[in-house]
């Protein structure tokens, strides 16, 4: 994987300390690139990592389940909800 360009030029090794880094501190990382670049390979072992490390820190096996979901392959409605009217104030608003 360390060959693979991810986004801005980036490989999946420089990559993956910076966005590590970033979740640690509470920040959300977006990583674009091509279909099979290594994304969701990455988001696995980000998760993986973060769970070894708080698991570390609090000295028990800590949760941090990965969740794949991919968006691209969904319906608007499964992220956003499905629409219904508010009867307060008459727009449409999502469920």
């Amino acid at each position: 994987m360390a060959s693979t360009v991810l986004n801005e030029g980036l490989t999946y090794t420089e990559l993956f300390p910076l966005a590590l880094h970033a979740l640690l501190k509470g920040y959300s990382v977006f990583i674009k690139g091509k279909p099979g670049c290594g994304k969701s390979t990455m988001a696995k072992e980000l998760a993986g990592e973060i769970r070894k490390i708080r698991s570390k820190e609090q000295g028990r096996e800590v949760a941090f389940p990965f969740i794949d979901l991919r968006p691209s392959q969904m319906e608007p409605s499964e992220l956003a909800g499905l629409p219904y009217p508010d009867k307060d104030t008459g727009r449409v608003i999502q469920f």
